[in-house]
């Protein structure tokens, strides 16, 4: 073959392979040095256009777990999972994590007793207090104001089932700072610390199992809030009531009174 060709040959040759490599560069799939997020990638015709449609998003942000339910305490946090298992994490000084005799934790922990079907989760200064899907009740943790609803026993480092009015038919929980409320079959109990009125009951003393709220009326309630040292519900007629202590007009109340029994906001 004439030198002139066989450059030429060359030339075609390798042309061949510089587009071949290019293509192959094309479909490889975005790297490290590439990452999704930039959405760019290299390209034979124009470098640095921003990659076509059809990039998938990287598989991690679908391996993170998935969370139904939230709260924060003092120190800690709890959360339920996909599939209503129960995670805490943060300080445990006083087992408010109810895994045991632990220190504090910054990652998840899983709760281990009893185990799965966790509905509902609050958490106050250093306890807290779950519902499970079979209508019970348990709370752990920091137990000096019988904020845990079991009766005058000290710090729980794991869970333990509040058994009083009833066992079961517990739907939702609120916490406060040692204070804790909970509906049960449109009831309303609160107990722990009552000392600023929070319990609702008409009373300003602590106590350690759950007491019923009876005003306006015992039944009829659905969800229920607690602040430091105040507590806030609504019933099925829609209605406001709040009570406790008021010094910043946190009842909504228009004065700065504050209540052992539930007022209504009405404005």
């Amino acid at each position: 073959m004439p030198a002139r060709l066989s450059r030429a040959a060359r030339v075609l040759t390798g042309g061949a392979l510089a587009a071949a490599a290019l293509a192959t560069t094309a479909a490889m799939p975005v790297t490290a040095a590439h990452p999704a997020g930039h959405g760019h990638r290299a390209s034979a015709s124009a470098p640095g256009r921003p990659a076509g449609r059809g990039l998938r998003p990287s598989p991690r942000a679908s391996s993170a777990a998935l969370w139904i339910h939230i709260a924060a305490g003092g120190g800690h946090t709890c959360g339920i999972r996909m599939g209503n298992t129960l995670w805490c994490w943060g300080a445990n000084a006083n087992g408010q994590l109810g895994i045991g005799p632990t220190g504090d934790q910054d990652l998840p922990r899983q709760i281990t007793y009893p185990t799965t079907r966790w509905a509902s989760v609050t958490a106050g200064d250093a306890d807290t207090c779950a519902t499970r899907t079979d209508g019970t009740l348990w709370c752990w943790g920091w137990n000096d104001f019988g904020q845990l609803g079991i009766g005058p026993t000290g710090e729980q480092d794991s869970p333990q089932q509040v058994t009083s009015p009833a066992s079961t038919g517990w739907t939702s929980t609120a916490a406060g700072d040692v204070h804790t409320c909970a509906t049960r079959a449109r009831t309303l109990w609160c107990w722990g610390d009552g000392t600023a009125g929070q319990l609702g009951s008409g009373i300003t003393r602590s106590v350690s199992t759950p007491r019923q709220v009876q005003q306006p009326a015992r039944a009829g309630w659905i969800l229920i809030t607690g602040g430091s040292q105040h507590s806030c519900a609504t019933r099925t007629d829609g209605t406001l009531w709040c009570w406790g202590y008021n010094g910043d007009g946190e009842l909504g109340t228009g004065t700065t009174t504050s209540h052992d029994t539930p007022q209504q906001v009405t404005s």
